[in-house]
């Protein structure tokens, strides 16, 4: 049985921070560096967060019988339109042999009531474009497109 229930430092911090790894496994990976060297990055972000872990920061974990295979991060941000605080989803991750199973659903609709429990007026979050079954998920469960984010790479 999947259960969501809060991050523990002490059992959960070495699960957490090998699926932060699983952030990687995109089409997208930046110029010049290996899928691996991404995935360790990853780790070592996270790692990084969850040593220095704001108060305003939840994090959400999901459990087959005391396995971790998934979390979600929710931190506080500053809307910058209203200046209000929102709920940001920075990190979710569901470990490969528990995809498309409605964890990452799961973790999602456990979010939404952090961020309504800490009064946020919205959740908002960030995916990749090539992120199909993502972007997909996202928009089944409500969340609409508001802003777009465009890159161009510079010549050195």
């Amino acid at each position: 049985m999947i259960t969501i229930g809060p991050y523990q430092a002490e059992s959960d911090q070495a699960s957490i921070i090998q699926l932060a790894g699983r952030l990687a496994d995109s089409t997208f990976c930046p110029e010049k560096t290996t899928v691996q060297t991404f995935k360790n990055t990853q780790r070592n972000l996270m790692l990084s967060d969850l040593e220095n872990l704001p108060a305003t920061t939840t994090i959400l974990v999901a459990r087959n019988a005391n396995k971790v295979i998934g979390f979600i991060q929710i931190d506080e941000k500053t809307d910058w339109l209203t200046l209000t605080k929102i709920g940001h989803i920075d990190r979710l991750a569901i470990a490969e042999d528990f995809t498309e199973q409605g964890i990452a659903t799961k973790l999602l609709a456990a979010a939404e009531e952090v961020a309504k429990n800490k009064n946020y007026h919205q959740l908002t979050l960030m995916a990749f474009n090539d992120n199909v079954k993502a972007l997909k998920l996202y928009e089944k469960i409500g969340f609409k497109i508001e802003t777009v984010g465009m890159v161009k790479k510079l010549d050195k």
